[in-house]
């Protein structure tokens, strides 16, 4: 999938851009840089047709497995059970296993997906 390509390639880059060591970001602003990118991420597939053959499981599936490929450890059940239920579950669930490393650069992380998603959804 180009995207996991295109993930690692982000995370590289964006590991020179991370916050302070020290610098925590608290569950609530990660959460809700987390549902903006879902909301995105839902509009985007929409947008491109995708929404044909992904239903809202497999949509969020795959925006997890993003995370995956940017570090959140998660196995393949615990994400089709996350992506489920509720969606204030699901990211309460995952915004809880980040580590402290992720929550610094996820804002740019998904700040470059959504870049890249844009871009993609625009050339097709």
């Amino acid at each position: 999938w180009v995207c996991f390509e295109v993930a690692s390639v982000v995370t590289t880059v964006l590991a020179a851009m991370t916050l302070e060591d020290d610098e925590q970001i608290d569950d609530m602003t990660i959460g809700l840089q987390m549902q903006q990118f879902l909301d995105e991420w839902h509009f985007r597939v929409l947008n491109a047709n995708m929404a044909t053959t992904w239903n809202r499981t497999e949509t969020l599936v795959a925006a997890m497995d993003l995370f995956e490929a940017h570090g959140l450890v998660i196995s393949a059940e615990e994400k089709w059970d996350l992506a489920s239920g509720s969606e204030d579950r699901m990211v309460d669930a995952l915004v809880s296993r980040m580590s402290p490393q992720l929550r610094r650069s996820f804002e740019h992380f998904t700040l470059q997906l959504q870049l890249i998603i844009s871009t993609a959804t625009r050339v097709r």
